[in-house]
């Protein structure tokens, strides 16, 4: 069903109820929220020049490389967590990371 849900087009519906509710329920969005104290506090002893390889290296899979040059581009360096931030968002948004 690909995350559709249910379709009232008049096709006989494949699904038992019980399943059907199921897959209704992977269409839903995920509430979450981020303790980003904890994760800003993995990264205090890292100088700033470091982070963007320190993150990756937490993020990524071995041997992954990525352009730094790029995450700097896009990275908010108003203060050190922004930064943080911004390079850790980035970085999980690369298919890299949403192939692990």
């Amino acid at each position: 069903m690909m995350g559709m849900k249910d379709r009232d087009n008049g096709e006989a519906n494949l699904l038992a109820p019980a399943n059907r509710r199921k897959a209704a329920a992977k269409g839903q969005q995920i509430q979450a929220s981020i303790q980003w104290d904890a994760y800003l506090q993995q990264y205090a002893s890292v100088e700033r020049s470091q982070l963007p390889g320190s993150i990756a290296s937490l993020l990524l899979p071995a041997g992954t490389a990525v352009d730094n040059a790029t995450l700097l581009r896009f990275s908010d360096a108003s203060s050190r967590e922004s930064f943080i931030k911004t390079i850790t968002i980035q970085l999980m948004s690369t298919p890299e990371y949403q192939l692990c």
